[in-house]
């Protein structure tokens, strides 16, 4: 089974926390809105916001995890 929205956002959560991600919560619904599939699909979402925040020395906001998961989305 799929996990519910508020579990999903519970999970990405908790995968911030453990890769030291500051997420805001319009983020984190965000991300748990449209990776839906399991708690891998969420992890490597945030991994990649990771991995842009760092390159762009930028924090993790909506515009940089619209511009970094689009292609994800796409597909």
């Amino acid at each position: 089974d799929v996990p519910d929205m508020q579990t999903r956002v519970g999970i990405t959560g908790r995968i911030a926390t453990r890769l030291g991600l500051e997420l805001p919560h319009e983020v984190r619904e965000f991300v748990a809105g449209r990776f839906t599939s399991h708690a891998r699909e969420l992890s490597g979402a945030l991994k990649r916001l990771l991995a842009a925040s760092r390159a762009y020395e930028k924090p993790i906001d909506m515009p940089l995890a619209e511009q970094t998961l689009a292609d994800l989305l796409q597909h």
